[in-house]
C-alpha cells in the first residue's frame, strides 16, 4: 500500500480517526490492498520471467559446451569433433586472410602462409592452383594438407597415445576458454541494463551480444585445440636406475650386535663372522 495510493489511504485513516490497532473493515480500502496485491504479484512475475530469459541464454550455450565434453570424455565422436575443428580452423584462416572485400590478384599468400605455419609447415602458394580456382578451392587445399599432416603426427605418436593426447587437449582448451567466457557474461550482465538509456532492450541486446560472443569462444577453442595438437611433444617418463643401497655383512634383519660394554673387544664378534668384535663391528662402533 504504500507504493500504491498510499497518500490517499493515509488521508482516509486521518479523516476516519481511526485507532491504529483497530481492524480495517471499509469494502474501499479492502479493494485497494488487494489491487495492489495483485501488482505486486504481477511486478514480482514479470521480473521472474525476464530473469529465466537471461537464464535461457546460458543455458543452451552450457548444454553445447557440455554435450562437447561428454562426446569427449565418452570417446564416442572425438575423431569426428578433430576433422571438424580442423576443417573450421582451416577454413577461418583462409576466410580470413582471402576475404570476398579482396580481388584475387591482391591475395596475400605470404601472410596466408605464416598463418599456416603457426599450425603446422605448410607448402601452399599460388603455383598449387591451376586455371581458374576460388575461395572454396584454397579452403579445401588447406584442409586436405592439415588432414595429411595430423595423419604423420598420429604414425609419430602411436594411435592410442594420440587419442589420449587428444582427449587432454581438448578438455583443456574447452574448460579455460569457458572459464573465460562465464566471466565475460557475467560482465555482460552486469551493464547490459543500461542499453535502455538508448532506447534498447536489454534482453535482446543480451541475447544478440552473448550469442556473438560464444560463436567467439567456439572458434577460439577450435583454433587453439588443433594448434596445440599439432606442436604438442609426448615426452616419455625415463626410468631411474634404482639405488643400490649398502648392506651391512651378515644377516641385516637381524638385531645389531650388542654394546661394547657388554661384549669384550677380543671375544667372538656376535654376528658369526669369525673375526674378534674388536675387529668386526665392535671396529664400526
Amino acid at each position: 500500500m504504500r507504493r500504491f495510493h498510499g497518500e490517499w489511504v493515509s488521508g482516509v485513516m486521518e479523516k476516519l480517526k481511526l485507532p491504529e490497532d483497530q481492524p480495517i473493515e471499509a469494502k474501499m480500502v479492502s479493494k485497494s490492498i488487494e489491487r495492489a496485491q495483485r501488482q505486486v504479484e504481477s511486478q514480482n512475475f514479470e521480473i521472474r520471467k525476464n530473469v529465466l530469459k537471461y537464464d535461457e541464454v546460458m543455458n543452451t550455450q552450457r548444454e553445447s559446451i557440455y554435450q562437447w565434453r561428454k562426446s569427449i570424455l565418452e570417446g564416442s565422436a572425438s575423431e569426428d569433433l578433430i576433422e571438424d575443428w580442423i576443417g573450421s580452423a582451416m577454413a577461418g584462416v583462409v576466410e580470413f586472410e582471402f576475404s570476398s572485400d579482396v580481388s584475387k590478384s591482391a591475395w596475400d599468400w605470404d601472410a596466408l602462409k605464416r598463418e599456416l605455419d603457426q599450425f603446422y609447415p605448410t607448402k601452399i602458394d599460388s603455383s598449387k592452383f591451376d586455371g581458374s580456382y576460388d575461395v572454396e578451392d584454397v579452403i579445401d587445399f588447406t584442409i586436405d594438407e592439415a588432414m595429411a599432416r595430423f595423419g604423420e603426427r598420429e604414425e609419430e605418436l602411436g594411435s592410442d597415445v594420440l587419442k589420449r593426447v587428444e582427449k587432454s587437449v581438448m578438455l583443456s582448451v574447452i574448460d579455460n576458454k569457458w572459464r573465460e567466457h562465464l566471466s565475460e557474461m557475467d560482465y555482460l550482465r552486469a551493464g547490459i541494463g543500461l542499453r535502455a538509456m538508448g532506447q534498447r532492450d536489454p534482453l535482446t541486446e543480451y541475447q544478440r551480444e552473448g550469442f556473438d560472443m560464444f560463436a567467439e569462444l567456439v572458434d577460439s577453442v577450435k583454433r587453439d585445440a588443433v594448434r596445440y595438437l599439432f606442436h604438442v611433444e609426448v615426452s616419455q617418463p625415463k626410468i631411474q636406475p634404482q639405488r643400490l643401497q649398502a648392506v651391512q655383512t651378515g644377516n641385516t634383519n637381524s638385531k645389531k650386535p650388542a654394546s661394547s660394554d657388554k661384549i669384550g673387544r677380543n671375544d667372538p664378534c656376535p654376528c658369526g663372522s669369525g673375526k674378534k668384535y674388536k675387529r668386526c663391528h665392535g671396529a664400526a662402533a
